[in-house]
């Protein structure tokens, strides 16, 4: 699976009703409704490469972060709009939740405030609006076929004098 499809699979019984992905160029779902969009990935520390096997493949694993911001939209005035996305943050500590995303390889170890971040869409219409920031970590796993060596030839030449010569410039 995607980490996408996962993200959907873990987030959708979270938010419960319609959720999509952001920024999708599609219409609008009926209110109200969740868009979700991954944001701003980035490496944590090293990367760590084994060994090269027999077949000369290489694993690199390392630790990868990224945002995901969930936004609630809903009709004005219908409940409070930070009300949902609060749930959402509270339920992401339960270990039934955490069991969940740790199977999918994912762990979500910090969220942002909950913000509402209403907006006047014309002149005379309020849309309901509320942000939550999600930060999690994944490991990432890639191979590379980095080759094996199966023989060096090795030649030296020895000029006769017991030690090499260097050439070096610098002033005495």
């Amino acid at each position: 699976m995607t980490l996408e499809s996962d993200l959907y699979a873990l987030i959708q019984p979270l938010v419960g009703g319609t959720l999509i992905f952001l920024d999708q160029n599609s219409p609008r779902p009926a209110l109200p409704y969740c868009g979700m969009k991954i944001m701003s990935r980035r490496h944590v520390n090293k990367d760590h490469y084994s060994d090269v096997d027999t077949n000369g493949v290489q694993t690199v694993t390392g630790d990868r972060e990224f945002t995901l911001s969930i936004q609630r939209y809903q009709a004005y005035g219908a409940d409070s709009v930070t009300e949902k996305l609060q749930v959402v943050a509270d339920k992401l500590r339960l270990n039934s939740v955490i069991d969940k995303f740790m199977a999918k390889g994912l762990a979500a170890f910090d969220t942002s405030q909950v913000q509402d971040i209403s907006a006047l869409l014309d002149k005379t219409q309020i849309e309901k609006r509320a942000s939550l920031d999600i930060f999690m970590r994944y490991r990432s796993v890639q191979t590379d076929n980095v080759g094996i060596i199966d023989a060096a030839n090795i030649e030296g030449r020895d000029n006769g004098v017991g030690n090499p010569v260097y050439a070096i410039d610098a002033p005495a």
